[in-house]
């Protein structure tokens, strides 16, 4: 999780950052997708789901940088907060609709299937989103998060 973090910060920063996070999402479809198809085979098998993995907790860091590029810094925590309490209703729903997937078909194939459904729409949305441009300060700051400018 750490090395998927800093390496994920790391291209938001060096790609535009719907760009990045949509990329990093589409490679976690793709070990979906490849899952889904060709998990017969062991090697391929760790490769997609290193793939899956890449994701993981990036909703937390892709979430908290457009909630910050999107809304007013004072509504930030309100808007964190609740953006990763349901993400945690979501995970739980998540794991739970998984195993009944499994006890009524005798198979993952269908929750996969979802899965790489939801990463491609994921995929699709974020790369939809428009960020609005904040001037800087010079040294990298957005101008709203100085005091003496802030509203």
């Amino acid at each position: 999780l750490c090395c998927g973090g800093l390496g994920g910060g790391r291209v938001r920063v060096r790609l535009r950052p719907r760009r990045g996070a949509a990329g990093r999402l589409g490679l976690s479809g793709c070990g979906f997708g490849v899952l889904l198809g060709l998990d017969q085979w062991p090697a391929l098998a760790l490769a997609a789901a290193f793939l899956v993995g890449a994701v993981s907790g990036a909703e937390v860091d892709i979430g908290a940088f457009f909630i910050a590029r999107s809304f007013p810094i004072r509504r930030y925590s309100a808007i964190f907060g609740a953006m990763h309490g349901i993400g945690w209703l979501g995970n739980a729903a998540g794991v739970i609709g998984v195993g009944i997937i499994h006890d009524s078909y005798g198979s993952y194939a269908p929750a996969q299937g979802a899965a790489l459904i939801a990463v491609l729409v994921g995929t699709g949305l974020i790369a939809a989103v428009r960020l609005r441009a904040f001037a800087t300060t010079g040294q990298g700051a957005p101008v709203r998060d100085i005091p003496a400018v802030a509203q």
